[in-house]
């Protein structure tokens, strides 16, 4: 009986030794992952906190100089869509691409900084009293509101990007795009000659030229041998690949569904520009 009782004692004291010893790591990793959990909880909220603020200068700056979400999304080269949601503080961004929103609008490199030194809690400058906006009709504001941006825009950028128009078959600009230059020119053209026409029509198709294809056109006062050209013919664009021919005559040539030719003296042909280079969506 003696033998049977000091089993059971054993038995009691091994099951609580082992019970301890599994409690307490247990108790120990429980309190470490909840103490992980809140410095990760701290983190996303600070991160949130930082993605709100981002979103808000940004949605406040564009409201107070009433420029709409299209036209600051073109500027700065992304979509409507990604732009509210910056704004609304779900979509993460970095502190890069939202001062390159906020300098597209105008906001000078020093309120800019003053942002991001309250952003990550450093003290920062007061920022500069600024003139209280005069009050100016909506219509008027939304006509004027894009050139100004633009304006500042081109200013930032010290003159390396040009807005190029985007030209429809009748010569009315329906777009525009932004391209670089190098030493003040476009495809050694000077930049403010320079114009995208977007394909009319698919009378060169058979050129891999497609409807809605945008051709950069450099000017070009007389045909170019061998070269696609945009020429005048009543009033609208048209788009022709073009061969010189003795006596002061051109070949001009399409290709719809089938090759299609004229020959016409160059002296009665209105020459828009030579296509350098095709750009369409894939």
């Amino acid at each position: 009986m003696s033998e049977l009782l000091r089993r059971n004692a054993k038995a009691r004291d091994m099951k609580r030794a082992t019970t301890t010893l599994c409690l307490c790591p247990a108790s120990a990793i429980i309190k470490a992952g909840r103490a992980l959990g809140a410095g990760r909880i701290h983190n996303i909220r600070k991160a949130g906190f930082h993605m709100s603020r981002l979103g808000d200068m940004i949605h406040n700056e564009r409201v107070s100089r009433g420029l709409g979400a299209k036209q600051v999304a073109k500027l700065c080269g992304v979509t409507e869509k990604y732009l509210l949601e910056v704004e609304a503080g779900g979509r993460i961004i970095n502190d890069d691409a939202a001062r390159r929103i906020l300098k597209s609008m105008g906001k000078t490199d020093e309120l800019v900084s003053d942002f991001e030194a309250s952003s990550t809690g450093e003290p920062s400058r007061p920022a500069p009293a600024r003139r209280a906006p005069e009050s100016v009709p909506e219509a008027v504001a939304a006509a004027s509101s894009e050139p100004v941006a633009l304006s500042s825009f081109f200013e930032a950028m010290g003159g390396v990007v040009r807005r190029v128009p985007v030209l429809d078959g009748a010569g009315k600009e329906i777009a525009h795009r932004l391209l670089p230059t190098e030493n003040g020119k476009i495809e050694g053209a000077p930049p403010e000659k320079v114009f995208y026409l977007s394909c009319p029509d698919s009378s060169m198709r058979g050129y891999r030229l497609r409807p809605g294809d945008l051709l950069l056109t450099v000017p070009a006062s007389q045909a170019t041998d061998g070269a696609t050209m945009v020429l005048v013919e009543l009033g609208a664009r048209k788009v022709r690949r073009v061969t010189r021919q003795d006596g002061g005559r051109v070949l001009l040539q399409w290709f719809d569904a089938e090759p299609q030719s004229k020959v016409v003296p160059e002296k009665d042909v209105q020459w828009a520009g030579r296509v350098v280079r095709c750009e369409f969506p894939l």
